[in-house]
């Protein structure tokens, strides 16, 4: 890889996604969330199956999705500036192949849950994807510290950060 991005690798390769979903968040949880949340309020999601409830309910925040998805456009753009879109992309690409066992480990705690809900797996597991190509923006573009990182962290921790809903900022 041209750019350096090995650590997040390592860390999507090696990481047991989803172990800690259901426990009592911790503080450093609460501390991650709560920089990925934008000022919202925390929501502990105390299992897969409320985790569904949420995914699938009416209180979706587009607006704050949007703002991310803008986020992260612009983040894009400043990797760019700084390494060129070429290579950016092609870092991006590599770094999207270690998250790979996210499915696995996805599979596995949906199944401890006693669901067996191939959709809940999917989205899970492309959230762990999408919260790594987000890292790994930010790493790129050299924006230090960022909400991004922070919901980065809570799938490290074993979290499953599942985002703006209603008035709060839900993980699991």
């Amino acid at each position: 890889m041209s750019l350096d991005l090995s650590a997040l690798v390592a860390d999507a390769t090696s990481h047991a996604w989803f172990a800690a979903t259901g426990d009592a968040l911790t503080a450093a949880d609460r501390a991650d969330a709560a920089l990925a949340s934008g000022g919202r309020p925390i929501v502990a999601v105390s299992d897969w199956a409320a985790a569904k409830a949420v995914l699938t309910g009416s209180a979706w925040d587009a607006p704050a999705w949007q703002a991310d998805d803008a986020e992260r456009r612009q983040l894009l753009e400043h990797a760019a500036t700084r390494h060129g879109r070429a290579a950016v992309l092609a870092a991006l690409s590599e770094v999207m192949a270690a998250a790979t066992s996210a499915q696995g480990a996805a599979a596995i705690a949906v199944a401890r849950a006693g669901l067996a809900d191939p959709g809940l797996i999917k989205v899970a597991s492309g959230a762990v994807a999408e919260a790594l190509d987000r890292a790994a923006l930010v790493t790129l573009a050299a924006a230090g510290e960022h909400r991004f990182l922070a919901r980065y962290r809570l799938y490290l921790a074993g979290r499953w950060p599942l985002g703006a809903f209603g008035e709060g900022f839900a993980v699991l």
